[in-house]
């Protein structure tokens, strides 16, 4: 089919291109269900409150003192234990019969054991002190997730009151 006027090709101007990228960006932002967003952070807010809340940082922080407590107690009693241990391990190597095969390596291998344990007691003695970094990064993430929670309810108070700052942003 031929037609007497010639077709001359159009390419869409960036006025048309941007009008019709502005309006797909709108109708996006349409479709977001603000409400139940906002419902749904408000009730996520509640119940991590309610969580932080529920958290007694007096007993934790009673607790790990009383296990402290406990743990430095304990400690020279079974200091003194592994001791006798390894003074018997010492009269147990001059007096076994030179003739057993492997006792020195035994002997070796209990001595490198009652070592570690002695490495193993002194860094339990670090970390249960009552001062211990332990403890104090307890105390500090509980009070970080306090914190949290009460800037998230702030946030969705906001939104609850201006929806249209997630649009928008916050006015000036």
């Amino acid at each position: 089919m031929s037609s007497e006027f010639l077709e001359i090709p159009s390419v869409r101007s960036d006025m048309e291109e941007f009008g019709t990228t502005a309006s797909d960006i709108m109708a996006k932002f349409a479709a977001i269900d603000v409400e139940a967003i906002s419902a749904n952070l408000l009730s996520l807010i509640k119940r991590l409150d309610t969580v932080v809340a529920s958290i007694d940082a007096e007993k934790w922080n009673s607790a790990v003192i009383d296990t402290a407590d406990s743990l430095n107690e304990t400690m020279p009693q079974l200091r003194a234990t592994l001791e006798s241990m390894q003074a018997l391990t010492t009269k147990l190597e001059g007096a076994i019969d030179p003739a057993v095969e492997n006792y020195h390596d035994t002997l070796a291998n209990i001595r490198d054991t009652l070592e570690r344990s002695n490495a193993v007691l002194s860094n339990m003695e670090t970390i249960s002190a009552p001062d211990g970094r332990i403890q104090r990064e307890l105390l500090q993430t509980m009070d970080a997730l306090q914190q949290a929670s009460k800037s998230a309810e702030e946030f969705l108070s906001f939104i609850e009151r201006n929806p249209s700052a997630i649009i928008s942003g916050r006015s000036q």
